[in-house]
């Protein structure tokens, strides 16, 4: 806390009950603050920063790009650095994305929310308006914005803000530290338990379900649980439910569909192996690019 006649910073910081160190500095691994400590950054400032601190590349590709062009917006221009990274990120989403599109956003909690509103979107453009709900994992994380809260499973993080939020059911997370079934057998037979519990959640939904979310590996709530050896299982469960989507962070449209039949909301970082450059990126990217006859074509942005 600030001593008596010192003045308040100005800036809302994460805590009010710790000074902060004034960081002024980065080099690889390594950030300095204002009085000359070294710091590890272990954590990569939140898992984002991978690519180290005060790479030259990035700080040249930045200042050329902003040299020519800052800014243009997306309802009225598209830009060749979009139109060829799109490219680049389909080639690397595999061939479940091939003909599709991407949609570049801010941060991962709006491309939760952008994915949210896309997967409602595809149900009404199909003629299935009833579907609304959202199905996740309990103790899942998906982002700290009210929509991307909802689909979320931290109670901890929700119960102050359960008035404003849409309540979706939540399904089981398969963490063998505390799993739910019989483990005798090494969490084996878990993934087609926790499958039966998936299918019992879009069974029991009446035909209102859009879609079901999931972290493959769960991150910041549980600590980078890796799923246990039987959750291919699960997954393959889900490869073969009609339109769906097969890849990290992905979604399941769960009506029978074209192949189009969703969205996949991450957070990635990738690279730019021609020009030798990476940084973070934050995405969504759909399993096919909308149809010009669609017949309530929206802007997922607005």
């Amino acid at each position: 806390m600030k001593k008596q006649g010192e003045s308040r910073s100005s800036v809302f910081r994460r805590s009010f009950r710790k000074e902060f160190p004034v960081a002024v500095r980065g080099e690889g691994v390594y950030v300095w603050d204002s009085a000359g400590n070294k710091y590890l950054d272990l954590a990569g400032s939140a898992a984002v920063n991978l690519i180290g601190h005060g790479v030259p590349e990035i700080s040249a590709a930045m200042t050329e790009q902003a040299g020519k062009l800052e800014f243009v917006h997306t309802s009225q221009f598209t830009t060749p650095i979009a139109e060829e990274y799109a490219e680049e990120l389909l080639a690397f989403a595999g061939k479940h994305f091939e003909g599709g599109a991407v949609y570049f956003t801010c941060g991962g909690s709006e491309s939760v929310e952008t994915a949210l509103k896309l997967a409602r979107q595809y149900q009404v453009e199909i003629g299935q308006s009833q579907r609304h709900q959202i199905l996740s994992r309990h103790q899942s994380y998906h982002g700290s914005t009210l929509g991307a809260l909802s689909v979320s499973g931290n109670k901890r993080r929700r119960e102050m803000y359960l008035p404003m939020v849409r309540e979706f059911p939540h399904i089981g997370m398969p963490y063998c530290y505390r799993c739910a079934f019989d483990c005798t057998d090494g969490c084996r037979n878990c993934g087609q338990q926790y499958a039966s519990e998936l299918e019992g959640a879009i069974e029991g939904a009446q035909g209102e379900v859009a879609a079901f979310i999931f972290e493959p590996v769960s991150g910041a709530t549980l600590g980078a649980v890796t799923p246990p050896p039987g959750f291919e299982r699960l997954t393959a469960w889900i490869n073969n439910q009609p339109a769906s989507i097969r890849t990290p962070g992905s979604w399941i449209p769960t009506n029978p569909a074209p192949r189009c039949a969703g969205a996949i909301a991450s957070v990635t970082t990738s690279a730019w192996k021609r020009k030798k450059r990476s940084c973070p990126v934050f995405f969504v990217i759909s399993g096919s690019a909308p149809s010009s006859e669609s017949s309530q074509s929206r802007d997922p942005g607005s």
